[in-house]
């Protein structure tokens, strides 16, 4: 049976740069890389995402992707890559498409309308941000977020945990 992948996307604004972002990515990796390690899981890792990077991953990974972590800039209707505002409509159809796709993780501000045209097309799970979120506290999140499902925790278990990260810093 092929390894399941993880494809984390993060793509940045010039104009209005993430300075977060990059550290949000190698945290990421590093909460997941010891499942990496172990060979239960492949990480594929893109920092500056474009649209036809999303459609590559999707195509060369296809039905091996069980989880679509993105970080940038957002819109209810948009997600911000590094060459274009890609519709979140076009965006669910090809998501949609992979058929062990588990979760799918839009880490940029008021997400919310794109949940449920991901649900209708078959994603099992949508994590998404009702409000804008300061760049930080998305880092936060994200980086306990993704410790608790390397530590076997379930998606709401690993949820719980990054909210009371965020509400109860160190």
């Amino acid at each position: 049976m092929p390894v399941p992948v993880i494809f984390l996307a993060f793509a940045n604004d010039k104009d209005a740069y993430l300075s977060n972002l990059k550290k949000e990515a190698d945290s990421i990796y590093k909460a997941l890389q010891a499942l990496h390690d172990s060979g239960k899981i492949e990480i594929y890792k893109e920092e500056q995402t474009t649209l036809a990077n999303i459609f590559d991953a999707f195509t060369r990974f296809r039905d091996r992707i069980v989880l679509f972590h993105y970080a940038g800039h957002a819109q209810s209707q948009q997600l911000f890559l590094e060459d274009t505002a890609a519709n979140a409509n076009g965006l669910a159809k090809l998501i949609g498409e992979q058929k062990n796709l588990q979760l799918v993780f839009l880490n940029g501000c008021a997400t919310q309308g794109q949940v449920q045209e991901l649900l209708q097309r078959g994603v099992k799970s949508v994590l998404a941000t009702a409000v804008p979120i300061q760049d930080n506290k998305a880092t936060e999140f994200a980086t306990q977020f993704y410790q608790s499902l390397a530590s076997q925790a379930s998606l709401q278990q690993a949820f719980n945990e990054a909210v009371f990260q965020i509400r109860n810093p160190a």
